[in-house]
């Protein structure tokens, strides 16, 4: 009789260390599976690529430039003599069928001068590799990585350069509110060393000069 108490035990023994052990792995399993999320989902390699799937994620519309209709007034914005200020001058355009069209017909001209004293912000050969419509108001504009000569800029001439874009874009385009940038198809932490573009940018208003 003692002896099968003693054999009862034992098996009670055996089977609380061994429900002790399958719970200490659970949790173990749990803390790795949450600490390797935390450091794989926070890390900025992966926060890049999310940004990154985010745009691949926007609605990419197809051009379609108006075949027949009137020309339309535009506003673009160059740059004064001097490089201090934003200059609105008022141009004539084919119409666009589509926001992403228009925008890659407007990015181009700033590159062209206007003719009237303005120095074009952008420097010739820049152009638009994509342009896609985001949510929110948002103009994701895909830039060619031919932005070398604005580094000799500075810091005022990369500034000019930025918000000349955003600036026309959003005054010429309807329901755009602002504008985000890539370059190359990637983000970009600036255009040329000195202006912050990884995120979306409004609208500068202080920099018009009426």
């Amino acid at each position: 009789m003692a002896a099968k108490k003693r054999k009862s035990a034992v098996k009670r023994r055996a089977k609380k260390s061994s429900a002790g052990l399958y719970l200490f792995t659970f949790f173990l399993i749990v803390g790795f599976a949450i600490v390797g999320g935390y450091l794989y989902y926070f890390s900025p390699s992966t926060v890049e690529t999310l940004k990154g799937e985010v745009v691949r994620q926007a609605k990419l519309i197809k051009d379609e430039f108006s075949k027949e209709g009137t020309e339309r007034e535009v506003v673009l914005y160059y740059a004064d003599p001097k490089w201090t200020r934003l200059v609105p001058v008022k141009r004539e355009i084919t119409p666009a069928g589509s926001a992403p069209a228009l925008a890659k017909k407007l990015i181009p001209m700033l590159a062209q001068p206007p003719g009237s004293g303005e120095a074009p912000p952008l420097p010739e050969g820049a152009a638009v590799r994509e342009v896609y419509v985001g949510g929110e108001g948002e103009l994701v504009v895909d830039l060619e990585p031919a932005f070398d000569e604005v580094r000799s800029w500075g810091s005022a001439g990369e500034l000019l350069a930025v918000y000349a874009m955003v600036d026309t874009l959003v005054e010429n385009i309807d329901g755009v509110e602002k504008v985000r940038f890539l370059v190359g198809g990637k983000v970009s932490e600036t255009l040329a060393g000195h202006i912050l573009i990884d995120d979306a940018l409004s609208p500068r208003y202080d920099l018009f000069n009426e």
